[in-house]
This record gives C-alpha cells, structure tokens and sequence, in this order.
C-alpha cells in the first residue's frame, strides 16, 4: 500500500513542480531578449546571440527579435546565421527598411544581382530620400568594375543625406581604387567638415595619408581617431599593423606591447604572435600563444595560432589536427578554413586547399588575407577576372592595401590589358616615388610588351630604391642583354663586386623561372603573378613568375607555385 502511494506522489509532485516552473513564451522571449541586450551593450556579442536564439525558440514570428539576431550575428561574424536571420525578418516584416538594406549589403559581397538589384530598387522607390538603395546599388557597380558608376549612385546618396558620413568615405574610397587622390582628399575633407567627431572619418584619413606617403599626417589622424573612440584597443592594433606595412617592425611591436601592458590585451598578443609568425619568429610567437591559452584554454584563436607555429615548424598532421578541432567547435572561423586550405597547399593538395579558402571567403567576406591569397591562386590558375574582383573587394575596404593593388594591376597584365595594367602600376609610382615597387611592376609590363629597353630603364629606377634586390637586379641585366644592350650590365652599379655578392646572378625566381635562351630573346613571355613582399624591414622583394605561351607547367611546378602563394601568405606577404 504504502509502495504504491509514494508512486502516485511521486509524479503528482513532478507535475507540480514543472508547472509552477514552467514559463509561458512570451516570459521566456522577455528574459533571453533581456539577457541579449545585456550582452549586445558590453559587445559580447557571441554570448548575445546564444540568448537571442533562445528567444526566438520561444518567439519564432518576432521580425523585430529576428533583427537583433542579426545584428547581434554581423558584430560576432557569424554570418550565416546574420544572413539566414535578415532573411527572415524581411520576410516577417518586409516593411523594415533597415534590415532590407543590411542583407542587400550581403546580397553584394556574395554577388547575387538579381536579389540586390531588387531591393535596390525597392529602397530607393518606397525612400527615394534614403541613401541605403543608392549605398546598394554603388556596391553592385563597384563588385562589377564599374567605378564611375558607384561614385556616380554614392554622391546621389551624399545629396539626399549631406550629413551621412558612410557615402562621403565611400566615394573618397573609390577615387582611391582610380588613383585619383586629390578627389579622393577633397572628400575625405568633406566627411572631416560632416563629422569631425566621428573616429571613422580620421581612421579613414589616416589610411589615406598613410597611403600616399605622409606618416606623420597618418599617425596624427589615428591618434586623434583614439582619443575620441571608445574602441582605442582595436584602434592602437590597427596602428601597429600600418607600423608593420610601413616596415617599421620595432614601432609596431613597440605599440602592441604597450597595449598588453596597459589594458591586458588578449587582442594585442594574438595580433603579436601573428606578427612573430609573419617575421619568421615562430619562437617567440610560443610564449605569447601559450599565455593566451593559459588565461583561456579553449580560446579557439589561440588554438589557431598554435596550428600556425605547427605550420611554420613543418608539423603539418599536427597542424592539420589543430585546425580540424577548431573547425569542429567553429565551423563559421574563416581563419581556421584559412590556414587549414594553406596547409593543404603547402602539402600539395591544391583543389582541396583551395575550396578551404572559398569557404573562408564565403564565411567572412572582410577577411582581406584570405582574399588576396585566393586572388593570387586564382592567377595562377589563368583567372584573372576572378583575380580582379578580389583585388577590387579589398581595395572597396581599404583602398590603401599595396598587395591588392598589385593583384588588380597583375589581373589585366595577364590579359595583355597594357594600358589598364599600367595605370595602376604608375599610379603607385606617382603615390610612392620612394618605393620600388611600381617602377618593378611597370618594368614587368614593359617585358612583357617586348620592350627590352624601356623595361630596363624601370628596372634600373627599382634597383636604384632598393640595390639588395636580386630580383630587381637579375630583371634589369636580362632586360639590358634582351635589348642588346650588355655592355651595360657590367658596369656600376649592376656589375662588378654588387653583383657577385648576389652570388654572381643567381635566379631569383621559382621553378617555373624566366624562359630566357642564351644568345637570343626568348619565348614571348607574360607575366603571371607579380610578387610583392614586405620582408623584415623597409626592403621589397619581388617575386614574380612567368609562364611561356608556349608551353604550360607539369604538375609538379604547378604545385611549387601554389606552395610559393602559400608560403607568401606564411610569411606576411599577403
């Protein structure tokens, strides 16, 4: 009797229990929405989207609840879940404008024209006045190469909101990817007069002027973007890194340390160790990671950064184990997809390597690294449209990023567009008269036009800023014997004992080489990738291949020429 009593009781309670608990739907949206909020307003914004989905279990129809998922998704760069939730707000609601223009903008970077095309079209007939249609419809011109097109949609955008700081930098931005920089300074003077309080007007002008030159005037504008943002760690980063193109490695390295010290930067050490990986310092890069890992050993970039050192120390299965995981707990990390696609390259397995770094360009489109390696790989597979348009959408975000703008010149080189090709190389020299690196470029072109003395006469302006470069060097004596004109070449400085230093001419080029014969001109040559490295300092390097109309590549050379981008990428390069 009594056994069969405490089995009764036992459920009654449990019932009890659960429905004294339980919580009605609307409760539970009340309470994750509350908890997401909380967390979106210390940005933490992962932990945001863990209670927003939990919310919108409990409220699936919420439009407005949809969007804070979203948004909460973009600043934690989980961008399929941003996308898969834009899509459905706007199909809850299709009156929130603001959320229609946010996933036009992905509609953008993925290339679907036809979706941006439509809401483009939507935005600017339902709120003609609003810059967000002519914003979409500038981006699509832009991904499509049409510049005058995207400046043209831009300034609609500026008279219609002359206050609206994002138009102003975006034309200024696009005038930048012409070369025009007197346009694009007078309106990065006009988004200084709409917003001077904006941290993103003086970022902006201060990737100008480090871009065209004036540091000082660069360094000033960050420093001013740092006093007036909340967000100075990531600002002093990012001044680390313009230390760290200039060449200036121990200013770089100087700041990041500043910034652990000061705030406790997980951000600073990560962005450290990468900078030891990239100089070939895989040493030091250790402790940094290892202390990452010791504050949190589940934090999945530390992780990230030790497969880097497995990489950079040849331990390929080790690496690849460690990436592996990463991708298992987060399958949405582009820079895992990254490094786990170079790793396959660097072992050979190029088509399986190179579908990793799609991902990772699918998954964050403003991952510029995985953008440019891809750009890269994509000439080396004779793409060069595809080349282009990775080239342009890093340039659209950073129009002072120097090995996108060799890419985009490289991308009409290896479509014998001369003129194209060149007006991008003299741009750089007009911007950089200082660095060799457009004078390198524009030599290329002339080659391969089958202008032998012209070509020599740009070599010799890139061996003049920069005499230790062998590539430069062995550029300029082929040009002057193609030109017949040898005698030249065993003359200072390119002869004598600068020459033998380089261990007297030695290639600096890889297996795929330069198809020059003794005693004659050649194979008609063109050019192919057009390297560009910033090594260990202010020195340039280059490391362009050709390949011989004539005739292609077996496998093997194929492979040493993915592993050459990928090594490239290793090292800082891209």
């Amino acid at each position: 009797m009594k056994g069969r009593f405490v089995r009764f009781l036992v459920p009654c309670l449990a019932a009890v229990f659960l429905f004294s608990c339980s919580s009605t739907p609307a409760e539970l949206v009340a309470k994750h929405t509350k908890r997401g909020d909380e967390f979106a307003q210390k940005e933490k914004y992962k932990e945001a989207v863990i209670e927003y989905k939990n919310a919108v279990k409990a409220g699936p129809n919420d439009a407005a609840l949809r969007f804070k998922l979203a948004k909460a998704a973009m600043e934690a760069r989980d961008f399929p879940t941003a996308f898969q939730e834009l899509q459905k707000a706007v199909e809850l609601d299709p009156n929130n404008f603001e959320a229609k223009a946010k996933l036009g903008e992905i509609y953008v970077v993925t290339g679907r024209t036809d979706d941006v095309s439509r809401i483009a079209d939507d935005l600017v007939k339902s709120r003609p006045r609003d810059p967000a249609g002519y914003l979409l419809k500038s981006g699509m011109a832009a991904r499509g190469g049409r510049i005058d097109e995207a400046i043209a949609q831009l300034k609609k955008a500026v008279e219609f909101d002359p206050k609206a700081i994002r138009p102003i930098l975006a034309v200024g931005n696009l005038y930048m990817l012409k070369r025009d920089t007197n346009s694009a300074k007078e309106w990065f003077d006009k988004a200084l007069v709409a917003g001077p309080d904006a941290p993103e007007v003086h970022v902006v002008r201060g990737n100008f002027f480090f871009a065209t030159g004036e540091r000082d005037e660069g360094e000033k504008a960050y420093r001013k973007a740092i006093e007036l943002s909340k967000e100075k760690e990531n600002l002093r980063i990012a001044l680390a890194e313009h230390y760290l193109y200039q060449g200036r490695l121990e200013d770089s390295e100087k700041e990041l340390d500043a910034v652990i010290k000061e705030m406790n930067s997980q951000k600073a050490r990560k962005v450290l160790a990468e900078v030891k990986l990239e100089t070939g310092k895989p040493g030091e890069a250790r402790p940094l990671v290892e202390a990452i890992l010791k504050e949190n050993d589940k934090d999945l970039d530390g992780k990230n950064l030790k497969g880097r050192i497995a990489i950079a120390e040849k331990r390929f299965e080790d690496a690849k184990a460690l990436f592996s995981d990463v991708i298992r707990q987060d399958a949405a990390m582009a820079r895992a997809h990254l490094y786990n696609g170079l790793t396959d390259i660097l072992q050979g397995y190029v088509d399986v390597g190179m579908k990793s770094v799609q991902e990772a360009v699918k998954l964050d489109p403003n991952n510029l690294r995985a953008r440019l390696l891809l750009g890269e790989l994509y000439l080396k597979t004779n793409a060069p449209a595809a080349a282009e348009k990775e080239a342009v959408e890093v340039l659209r975000r950073n129009p002072s990023n120097l090995p996108a703008g060799v890419l985009y010149g490289d991308s009409f080189l290896l479509r014998k567009d001369w003129k194209k090709a060149e007006q991008v190389y003299g741009g750089m020299i007009r911007q950089m008269p200082k660095s060799p690196i457009g004078y390198f470029k524009m030599g290329q072109s002339r080659k391969a036009q089958g202008k032998p003395s012209e070509a020599a006469g740009y070599f010799a302006q890139a061996v003049e800023r920069n005499p230790g470069d062998l590539a430069a060097v062995n550029e300029h004596v082929f040009a002057l014997v193609a030109a017949k004109q040898a005698d030249k070449a065993r003359t200072p400085p390119f002869g004598g004992d600068r020459v033998s230093g380089h261990g007297g001419m030695e290639r600096a080029y890889s297996d795929e080489g330069l198809n020059h014969e003794k005693g004659g001109t050649g194979g008609s040559c063109e050019a192919m990738g057009g390297g560009y490295t910033n090594l260990k300092g202010s020195a340039w390097e280059y490391t362009g291949t050709v390949r011989s109309d004539n005739g292609g590549n077996d496998g093997a050379d194929r492979r040493h020429s993915y592993q050459e981008v990928a090594g490239r990428v290793l090292s800082g390069d891209l």
